[in-house]
């Protein structure tokens, strides 16, 4: 998705005061672990989120100050992308795949 919206953008004749961000699908963390757990024949894990003190021994203080950004969803706008340059994204279960072909 991302060479593809490149492609695009490099063809883009249109005003450029303006982002593009690339398509994406929206899937919580846990959609994603549910998803990819069954494309490999897995059982699904179980996950927890790490408390602040957790976080704390580990030494993860950034991620303690912006811990924030995980509170609500953060979801990019990419209706820009689609309309001017034409492009969607890819099904949730195509980026799983390509991710795991890539890493496994």
């Amino acid at each position: 998705d991302v060479a593809r919206t490149l492609v695009a953008a490099s063809r883009y004749t249109g005003e450029w005061r303006r982002a593009f961000h690339v398509p994406s699908q929206h899937a919580s963390p846990r959609e994603l672990i549910l998803t990819t757990a069954a494309m490999l024949h897995r059982e699904i894990p179980e996950t927890r989120s790490y408390s602040i003190p957790e976080m704390e021994a580990l030494g993860m203080h950034e991620l303690i100050e912006m811990s924030y950004l995980f509170d609500n969803p953060l979801l990019v706008d990419s209706s820009d992308a689609e309309t001017l340059l034409g492009i969607k994204a890819s099904g949730l279960d195509v980026m799983i795949a390509d991710t795991l072909r890539d890493h496994l």
